[in-house]
């Protein structure tokens, strides 16, 4: 996981695509009998060589700086947060989060084009991020022009 998070793990799962997918209980106690419960789920996959192959026309500078900012794996975390559960639903309400991930979130994440799907989107947002950047910083003029005083209003008026 990216940040090899061990702490919480209750189960783990590879599916057919290639991504890895972890599970995480981290709920914790906010008050006397009354709980947060929250529920991780956070799917890995590898970057594929043929997918950068992809953007071969792109810059070859440019490319490499969407390379270092994606590295070399794509992550995607899901959470389910429910505030204040009694000490008596704690676990009930954690395997609801978990029932309900496995049978809507497990089928649209094991998608044979999902990884593909997601490098696409992520890659196109990098992109968007440089591309912004780069023109704020390229800009010539400031953003907002300084007050040259009052304006001269004199020529709509005609004096007759």
């Amino acid at each position: 996981m990216e940040k090899e998070r061990k702490e919480g793990l209750i189960a783990e799962k590879e599916l057919a695509n290639g991504m890895s997918v972890a599970f995480y209980d981290l709920s914790r106690n906010v008050a006397k009998g009354c709980w947060l419960v929250e529920i991780v789920c956070e799917g890995v996959c590898p970057i594929l060589d043929e997918w950068w192959s992809r953007c071969a026309g792109e810059n070859a500078q440019f490319l490499s700086k969407v390379q270092e900012i994606m590295g070399k794996t794509l992550t995607l975390s899901i959470k389910k947060v429910r505030h204040f559960v009694t000490v008596a639903d704690k676990d009930a309400v954690a395997k609801e989060f978990l029932d309900q991930t496995e049978k809507n979130i497990m089928p649209y994440l094991g998608g044979e084009n999902f990884p593909e799907k997601l490098f696409v989107r992520r890659y196109n947002e990098v992109k968007e991020k440089l591309l912004q950047e780069n023109m704020l910083q390229t800009m010539d003029e400031p953003l907002i022009e300084e007050d040259d005083g009052s304006a001269d209003f004199s020529s709509c008026f005609k004096n007759d």
